[in-house]
């Protein structure tokens, strides 16, 4: 079997897509379960290994997911990814193979020189439905889920652990609005991420905290927080702003807010 594309045709969706496809917005990383089938069409079409990072928007069945991969270039003939085909990440590694022919569209981006040789690099995409994915996999609710469990013991440690899982990045005081770092406060960042892996795509998460002690605020960014809103325990207050909703566990004062809003602009990209 083979699988055609059609470019935005509603019926239709590309299997491959290269890294020169751009998306109209950031979209989220998740991880799914051992040897999930990705499908095309209602078919399997390949497979992952359990884990790997994916990312995903929602439609009206499902999710659509999307990642960007290395191939074999001698697995490709005449523009026909073949079935059986290794799919590989950005190291080289194996994390699935093709259960089907793929064709593939257009001309192909080489990879990093050392890689180029043997591989060239494209975009996967295809549909899944929410139980292919990880429990606890998406960030804000992994963090709601933190917050309203019950534990023994302190809560710092656990979320020091929650913060390294998802990678989140501890910004130096030196780094932060004066308002922000004259109130004591640390920043965790989450940036965005998506399958092209450019830099300066903005924040997905800011988290504030008084030192290590306790969370003051978690912001989130405006492309997410328009899905739902988060059922944190004990918000004092809750507020939709242009960047972002903003979840308070403490009332902020005036310096407070405007820092918040500082670092939301200073973390928001730029267009070229």
């Amino acid at each position: 079997m083979s699988l055609d594309f059609k470019f935005l045709l509603p019926n239709n969706f590309y299997v491959m897509i290269f890294s020169t496809f751009l998306c109209s917005s950031p979209l989220s990383g998740q991880w799914v379960h051992d040897w999930t089938e990705i499908n095309v069409n209602g078919e399997p079409a390949f497979k992952l290994i359990d884990s790997t990072s994916v990312y995903a928007k929602n439609t009206d069945n499902g999710y659509e997911v999307f990642k960007r991969v290395l191939v074999n270039r001698s697995s490709v003939q005449n523009n026909s990814l073949e079935k059986g085909s290794i799919i590989r990440n950005s190291k080289g590694s194996q994390i699935g193979i093709t259960l089907e022919n793929l064709i593939l569209k257009d001309s192909f981006i080489p990879t990093t020189r050392r890689l180029a040789k043997k591989y060239v690099s494209i975009m996967i995409n295809g549909e899944v439905n929410s139980t292919s994915f990880v429990r606890n996999s998406w960030p804000d609710k992994a963090l709601v889920r933190l917050m309203n469990e019950k534990r023994v013991g302190a809560f710092w440690p656990t979320f020091e652990e929650y913060l390294r899982k998802f990678n989140f990045i501890h910004y130096r005081k030196s780094s932060v609005p004066e308002e922000i770092s004259d109130a004591g406060l640390n920043v965790y960042v989450l940036p965005y991420r998506d399958y092209l892996n450019k830099e300066n795509q903005g924040f997905r998460m800011i988290i504030f905290t008084r030192g290590s002690s306790a969370i003051q605020c978690v912001l989130v960014s405006s492309v997410d927080s328009k899905k739902e809103k988060l059922d944190f325990p004990k918000i004092k207050l809750f507020e939709e702003k242009p960047f972002g909703s903003l979840y308070h566990f403490g009332k902020p004062n005036k310096n407070q807010s405007e820092g918040y809003e500082v670092m939301a602009y200073d973390l928001l990209p730029y267009d070229d």
